[in-house]
């Protein structure tokens, strides 16, 4: 899935369809595989690497913080990897927002781009159900 829609949005953004960029984008469950790959489709790369060095950084930061300092083990390092993607995912889509070189496709987020969700949501609800049915007898054991 995410090599089709890299694909679609790669000729997208060669016929000037920018706005056919996000309504691909859009039916991602991963806000950090689509700014990834609205960044891939226009060829701008460097950013993501320095991006995910910056990310390392503040894991390895945060890595420490949570598990050395605070003392919360592995919870703490679920905590710092989590919060780690979040910073990357934000400083990614703050590049696109404020970068120039996205000006011509970053056309402001729209309700167009939540079209199709609807599926995903559902999926979402019925995973949320069985982790919740088969996990929850085994919490309350232990």
């Amino acid at each position: 899935m995410t090599s089709a829609i890299q694909t679609l949005c790669g000729q997208a953004y060669g016929a000037k369809k920018y706005t056919h960029l996000w309504a691909s984008f859009a039916k991602k469950p991963s806000y950090y595989t689509l700014a990834q790959q609205f960044l891939q489709a226009h060829n701008i790369v460097n950013p993501l690497d320095y991006l995910a060095v910056g990310a390392f950084f503040s894991h390895l930061l945060l890595s420490w913080l949570a598990i050395d300092v605070l003392k919360y083990g592995l919870l703490g390092a679920a905590l710092a990897n989590s919060l780690s993607w979040k910073i990357h995912v934000v400083m990614s889509g703050l590049y696109i927002v404020l970068s120039p070189s996205c000006k011509e496709t970053w056309l402001g987020l729209s309700a167009k781009a939540f079209q199709g969700t609807w599926p995903y949501f559902k999926l979402t609800i019925a995973s949320a159900i069985m982790l919740w049915y088969v996990y929850a007898p085994m919490i309350s054991h232990s």
